[in-house]
């Protein structure tokens, strides 16, 4: 089964990334972007339960203390729009690689991870603005690509 796990900014937390993501917009001349939203997302692909999803983010992947996380089997038909920034295929992800034997460790039977970063975008950007955040802000073209 597949499982993502949103790791987002508590309610309480900025989200300094969709801050920084708005400000570097913002440098571009793109003023049509009101607001961002991030996260960061896990793809645990194993023999997992709901359960056992929950447990690693509990557990492992989500820092209770500023963060909050949100579980979901993939695919998700329910999804909203975002934007995905996943690595490039042969680009080494160590974090996943890290979470991975973590994961291993608390006897979770984990057969793949890999990482994302996800962002949601508020406003009235035309379609060579959403390029150029994409390819100017979101994502570097040598190693990242991003999915929507």
């Amino acid at each position: 089964m597949l499982w993502e796990v949103e790791i987002l900014p508590s309610q309480e937390s900025r989200d300094h990334e969709g801050q920084r993501v708005l400000a570097d917009a913002r440098s571009l001349g793109i003023n049509s972007l009101n607001e961002v939203r991030s996260a960061r997302s896990y793809l645990i692909q194993g023999e997992l339960s709901e359960a056992d999803a929950v447990q690693a983010a509990e557990s492992l992947l989500c820092d209770a203390v500023v963060e909050q996380f949100r579980v979901t089997s993939l695919p998700d038909p329910s999804a909203s729009d975002c934007l995905n920034v996943l690595l490039q295929p042969g680009v080494t992800d160590s974090v996943a690689d890290n979470a991975q034997r973590a994961l291993a460790d608390q006897d979770l039977n984990v057969a793949a991870v890999a990482t994302c970063r996800k962002y949601w975008l508020t406003g009235q950007l035309t379609d060579d603005e959403q390029a150029r955040v994409q390819s100017r802000v979101l994502a570097n073209d040598a190693i990242e690509y991003v999915v929507t």
